[in-house]
């Protein structure tokens, strides 16, 4: 690990990248017999990122006391890892500021995880429902990397979306106990299938997506959306169950009321419900 500092010209003493893609690698006292003064490597790039470490390594100057050092508009530290008699390079850098171009008055959008899809929902401010959609995904017998690849995917239809009305996304906020009150409200069988489901992957794609994108995302208490929406949407809309909920969790951002009307309230109570 070698730890950087905007004070530098490369964002780090001992490990200087540039933009161009050449490492620079201080060689230790003890190894400057055996190695020149620096080891070099040509062509670093990273797959993901790269737009962020080259924003990093933007020359600027810092004022120390009454002078100024020429250095980069953020410190760009480096980890170096051995995995498999290969070495990985990790750099970690701090994300500028992005400011969001998501307004509250523009409605929201909100995105409910099933088993085959992820379907979503867009009302605007007052609640009222706009579009809706949902999005096929197959994640059963997927590898890890496999599955974050396929959400990633997915998300990134609704983050294009969002960017269009340039409204706030809505998801789901779990914790051990809303997430057993959410797989409550489904059969044993979806319970199995829901539970293998990544929900933490698919918050974290969400909220690196979004924030890439200058989209607000708000996470709201996911509790029994989806008989909610089943109960007052999905005859007013002609919605399925996933839709219905990502409706749901759209509106409360809102805070909005989903009391039941009064009828339906009598009959779960006639039924024992």
């Amino acid at each position: 690990m070698m730890v950087g500092a905007k004070t530098y010209s490369t964002g780090n003493q001992l490990c200087r990248l540039s933009k161009d893609g050449k490492l620079k690698i201080t060689t230790p006292p003890c190894l400057l017999k055996k190695f020149e003064a620096y080891i070099q490597c040509d062509g670093i790039k990273f797959r993901y990122g790269q737009e962020f470490i080259d924003i990093a390594l933007t020359p600027t100057k810092h004022k120390r006391g009454k002078e100024y050092r020429h250095g980069t508009e953020k410190a760009v530290t480096h980890r170096f890892v051995r995995r498999n008699n290969k070495w990985y390079l990790h750099t970690t850098v701090e994300l500028p500021d992005i400011p969001t171009i998501s307004n509250k008055k523009n409605g929201a959008i909100g995105i409910d995880l099933n088993v085959k899809s992820i379907a979503w929902a867009y009302c605007d401010s007052e609640g009222n429902l706009k579009q809706h959609g949902q999005i096929n995904i197959d994640l059963e017998n997927k590898s890890s990397g496999q599955t974050t690849h396929i959400l990633s995917q997915a998300i990134g239809q609704v983050i294009d979306l969002a960017v269009e009305k340039e409204c706030q996304i809505v998801i789901e906020k779990l914790d051990f106990r809303s997430k057993k009150n959410r797989l409550r409200e489904h059969g044993k069988r979806t319970r199995e299938m829901l539970s293998q489901f990544a929900y933490s992957k698919l918050a974290d794609l969400v909220h690196s997506k979004a924030r890439l994108s200058a989209i607000q995302t708000i996470e709201v208490n996911p509790a029994y959306s989806s008989l909610i929406g089943m109960i007052k949407f999905m005859g007013l809309y002609g919605l399925n169950s996933g839709t219905c909920a990502a409706l749901v969790l759209a509106r409360r951002s809102f805070r909005f009321s989903e009391r039941l009307p009064r009828c339906q309230l009598r009959l779960f109570s006639s039924s024992g419900l």
